[in-house]
């Protein structure tokens, strides 16, 4: 999704962020087997990558997050409950456009419909726009109906297909981005 020529967002995120229900914490190798999880549950990957990931992609995907953060000052965190329950991943992943940045999350499955999604889009968009993003993204299949809702009531818009070859997967812009135009 990211391109060469792309200017990569840099910011300075905190390493928790907390919502109502929820505690994120700065994603580090000691989380490996929750991301693991997430790796390896095809009902979860479905809607992200359409592949699950064996241990060894796994710990590779985990090394460049950890690298991700240490470059660009933000990215994935672990979400859990106050009370420690596992719920899954969210954060800040790179753009395709200049000087935005995408907002994201993966759910174990057994938490979808708890409106966890909801309150993490809500903290993640805050977030960005409190550290200045001049742009915040996101990306979803054009099948996932939960997720759209979700980004279309956290005040996101569709604007276009991710890529030309791949219609499936729409763009979704916060309406409260500086700029007007709808276009990449």
């Amino acid at each position: 999704m990211n391109g060469d020529s792309t200017e990569v967002v840099r910011v300075v995120a905190p390493p928790v962020l907390r919502t109502a229900r929820l505690v994120c914490e700065r994603f580090t190798m000691e989380h490996l087997d929750e991301l693991a999880v997430i790796d390896r549950d095809e009902t979860v990957q479905r809607w992200l990558f359409g592949k699950t990931y064996t241990r060894e992609e796994t710990e590779a995907r985990a090394r460049r997050r950890v690298a991700y953060w240490d470059e660009h000052g933000a990215g994935d965190y672990i979400v859990r409950t106050p009370e420690g329950q596992f719920i899954g991943f969210a954060g800040f992943f790179p753009s395709a456009r200049p000087g935005a940045i995408a907002i994201g999350y993966a759910l174990r499955p057994e938490c979808w419909g708890s409106g966890y999604g909801s309150e993490l889009a809500a903290v993640l968009t805050s977030t960005a726009k409190a550290l200045g993003v001049p742009e915040i993204v996101a990306t979803v299949r054009a099948t996932n109906a939960a997720s759209r809702r979700i980004l279309e009531k956290s005040g996101f818009v569709v604007m276009w297909p991710a890529d030309a070859d791949d219609p499936g997967t729409l763009v979704y812009r916060y309406a409260g981005s500086a700029g007007t135009e709808s276009q990449p």
